[in-house]
């Protein structure tokens, strides 16, 4: 388990520290503080290093999050319901039926990505706004139109798949009454 999800605070620290030491030196002219350093900025380069290679549960949900809304996107069904579980049928038929229907624009905009991980790393619910212009098979172009989701991920088979899913109030955060009686509240 690596210590934080990004590598900037402790490079930061450790960058502050490396100035102390640089005006120490300026003030001192001893050696060792320049030396110290250069084993800072070895330090630093190491933890960035270290960060790209480790992937965090939290990271793995936020890659999920994205592949999915680019696959449903790119109207790529299976790639959707490979980001569903095999246990929420009624989801995966909706995005069966939904995505021949309703197109996403190449204006898609993910913002306000959050992850909260639940249930020992087995679970998590992502948060996040969607914003894009839509058009539906039969009426045309629908016009720019935000949204709110929140997604809630299970771990399956070294996975994560999509159980649930909840849209809400684009300002208020109030769960979507046409969502709820669309999904008849799948849980």
């Amino acid at each position: 388990m690596w210590f934080t999800e990004t590598p900037w605070p402790p490079i930061l620290v450790m960058a502050t520290v490396a100035i102390a030491l640089v005006t120490l030196w300026w003030n001192n002219r001893r050696t060792w503080y320049l030396g110290l350093c250069v084993l800072l900025g070895v330090a630093a380069a190491a933890t960035w290093w270290i960060e790209t290679q480790i992937v965090t549960e939290r990271e793995q949900v936020e890659a999920a999050t994205l592949d999915v809304i680019d696959a449903y996107q790119r109207q790529d069904v299976e790639r959707t319901i490979d980001r569903i579980s095999e246990r929420a049928t009624e989801l995966q038929r909706l995005a069966r039926m939904t995505i021949g229907y309703i197109r996403l624009g190449d204006d898609l905009r993910v913002s306000d990505l959050s992850v909260r991980m639940k249930a020992r790393n087995s679970r998590a619910i992502s948060h996040f706004r969607v914003n894009t212009t839509v058009s539906m098979t039969g009426y045309g172009a629908v016009g720019y139109r935000p949204s709110r989701w929140e997604v809630t991920w299970q771990k399956e088979g070294g996975k994560w798949r999509i159980i649930y899913v909840q849209q809400l109030d684009p300002i208020t955060g109030e769960p979507q009454q046409e969502w709820t009686r669309l999904t008849g509240r799948l849980r």
